[in-house]
């Protein structure tokens, strides 16, 4: 998955992500794992958000590129 779209838009309409904050809505995946790890991401960087487990599977150019996504089980 590419991590420019906004979470509501991508993670939440494609995936149907349980409860996330109002606030991260309108984040996109790349900034909300900036916002998250506190630092520039790097590859292999997870995260957990409404259920699903995110991870950064690319960066380029300083920026997430590429996220894979587990479903729940």
């Amino acid at each position: 998955m590419g991590s420019e779209m906004c979470i509501r838009d991508s993670l939440m309409a494609i995936y149907g992500v349980g409860k996330v904050e109002d606030h991260l809505t309108t984040l996109t995946v790349a900034a909300l794992f900036r916002r998250r790890v506190g630092s520039q991401p790097v590859v292999g960087d997870t995260l957990m958000l409404g259920g699903l487990r995110l991870r950064v599977r690319a960066v380029e150019g300083g920026r997430v590129s590429q996220v894979g996504i587990r479903l729940p089980h």
